[in-house]
């Protein structure tokens, strides 16, 4: 069932997974993109420290060491972008509004009233 929600404020935590899982995403898409066109011949390679893989080999490594890369750089730009996706969100777009399929966690009521203090 879809149903749409409405992000005003997102907490730090919550920001860097997000990005994890997007940057993560992408690093599995484009590894295993090398991957194929290593199989296909492509100009593929990896290089680790002094080694230098090419072809199928190189194609097999992107497919691990390209996420675990964009990981690296998902922390990095979610800790440089958090404030100004922070004052966009609350001062321009007013709150980013999502539609999908959605579990609502209830919250527990002391941790509601230690929120507004």
């Amino acid at each position: 069932m879809k149903s749409t929600i409405e992000i005003r404020k997102i907490s730090f935590g919550s920001f860097i997974k997000l990005f994890l899982f997007v940057f993560f995403s992408l690093g599995i898409t484009i590894g295993i993109l090398l991957f194929i066109m290593s199989l296909f011949g492509g100009n593929v390679y990896a290089n680790i420290g002094p080694l230098r893989l090419t072809g199928i080999m190189a194609g097999v490594t992107n497919i691990f060491l390209v996420p675990l890369l964009t990981i690296l750089i998902s922390i990095i730009y979610s800790l440089t972008a958090y404030i100004p996706f922070k004052l966009i969100n609350s001062y321009i777009f007013k709150g980013i509004k999502l539609t999908g399929d959605f579990t609502f966690i209830e919250e527990n009521k002391n941790d509601t009233d230690q929120l507004e203090e």
